[in-house]
């Protein structure tokens, strides 16, 4: 019973859940002050994290078959508590990771969504204040999709001139580029009704933990990214489609 690698493995999958779920509970769950007084240190090494305890959480997300609903939603939990000790490149690997293969895994959708708001939720690295050469206000998200794809057009031009704030820079890049516009695509599902009309349907969860995320950044991304986000979402629930409403 107390045998975690075991327990992993069994062929019950309630064993499977409650091998995660005493992970999580045991060894990383802890509140903010205790992470503020012993620092961002896990019991578990950085390579622990992310070649043992991080593929054993995920693979209920990358599994061919539906496996047990309490079992997935154990796995996403778990994967949010190992990401608040992951350093900045195994965080960056990770979530880009799932949101590449989130695609490719439509019939676990609930479960990469839940993922992915989990990770952004765990989000705790430092971004200095950054100040702007240039900010094209008529940027929406949905012209984000392609920054990645144009990184030499973006609008938000770092000026951070010391290194001390070189890592926060290289983070916020990242975050601008890549995991945000990528993010953003998330927010709106497209289906087709019956009558094979396209219909659109708002993710309430990413952009929930696209608003979390905005709130740990400094406030000139905070003041530039969420009056965008929170107009999108209102304009989606005021649709006349109710299938806005409904995500």
């Amino acid at each position: 019973e107390q045998d975690f690698f075991l327990n992993t493995s069994h062929v019950q999958i309630h064993r499977r859940a409650r091998a995660l779920s005493r992970l999580r509970r045991d060894f990383l769950t802890r509140n903010d002050h205790e992470m503020s007084e012993s620092g961002n240190e896990s019991a578990f090494t950085q390579s622990s994290l992310s070649n043992v305890l991080l593929p054993l959480s995920l693979r209920p997300l990358f599994a061919e078959k539906l496996t047990d609903e309490s079992y997935s939603l154990e796995a996403v939990a778990t994967v949010g508590a190992i990401a608040r000790y992951l350093t900045w490149s195994k965080y960056d690997s990770v979530l880009c990771d799932l949101l590449r293969q989130f695609p490719r895994y439509p019939n676990q959708e609930r479960f990469f969504i839940g993922a992915i708001c989990s990770i952004l939720d765990a989000f705790h690295f430092k971004v200095n204040r950054i100040e702007f050469s240039s900010i094209d206000e008529g940027c929406s998200s949905e012209d984000n999709t392609e920054a990645e794809g144009n990184e030499g057009e973006d609008s938000l031009v770092l000026e951070s001139p010391h290194a001390a704030d070189n890592a926060s820079g290289v983070i916020w890049k990242a975050l601008h580029q890549r995991i945000i516009p990528r993010t953003e695509q998330l927010l709106k599902k497209h289906l087709t009704d019956k009558t094979g009309t396209r219909i659109q349907q708002l993710r309430s969860p990413i952009a929930l933990a696209l608003t979390k995320l905005f709130q740990k950044l400094p406030s000139e991304i905070l003041e530039l990214k969420l009056p965008r986000l929170v107009l999108e979402v209102c304009t989606a629930l005021k649709s006349r489609d109710s299938d806005y409403s409904n995500g």
